[in-house]
């Protein structure tokens, strides 16, 4: 089988589950094109991004993580959420531990991180609630004052 016949065949998705291809669509469509180059009418994973992004190995890094985390085989191929979630956030810490880290690339995966909840129709309460444990204390505010001697 071809990699334009296999794209071409499309499972019903189950619920959460988006297709590999509408999501990248969805980021350079909200991130604009100069950060996601996004080419329509491929079929090859390995020339889905054309080479003129601001950010392009950090991209193609990060396309090619999401592809791997939810074993897609072709672009058409069915994605989740949580696997989604974990190649994002692989690639940020790799990147954050690094000592090139660059702080508009940081941002960039963290917006990449709130299309995709946006995407998947997640609430950010809900987000939130995933990364934690428990209940949340309320703060205090102490006010410190300062008496001059």
């Amino acid at each position: 089988m071809t990699a334009k016949v296999k794209d071409s065949v499309q499972r019903p998705l189950k619920e959460g589950q988006a297709r590999f291809r509408d999501l990248i669509a969805w980021w350079a469509d909200q991130l604009g094109r100069h950060h996601i180059p996004f080419k329509e009418h491929t079929a090859d994973i390995n020339d889905l991004l054309a080479p003129d992004a601001v950010h392009h190995e950090l991209i193609q890094q990060v396309v090619r993580a999401v592809y791997r985390a939810n074993g897609c085989g072709h672009l058409n191929a069915a994605i989740s959420l949580d696997p989604t979630f974990s190649a994002l956030g692989q690639v940020r810490s790799g990147l954050s531990n690094s000592p090139r880290a660059d702080i508009d690339q940081i941002n960039l995966l963290d917006n990449l991180g709130w299309h995709t909840s946006q995407y998947f129709g997640c609430r950010q309460d809900a987000i939130e609630s995933t990364s934690m444990e428990g209940e949340l204390a309320p703060a205090e505010i102490h006010i410190l004052s300062r008496s001059v001697p």
